[in-house]
């Protein structure tokens, strides 16, 4: 494996931790207000 393909898999291996995060976040704020209603 050569430093560019390794550079890319991490780019994507974060960009896929990023919109798991913000997925959890989202489900985070729809269950609380979910709550409120």
């Amino acid at each position: 494996m050569t430093i560019p393909e390794l550079e890319e898999t991490i780019y994507y291996i974060r960009m896929k931790l990023e919109e798991d995060e913000r997925a959890g976040v989202t489900r985070m704020i729809k269950v609380k207000n979910m709550r409120n209603d």
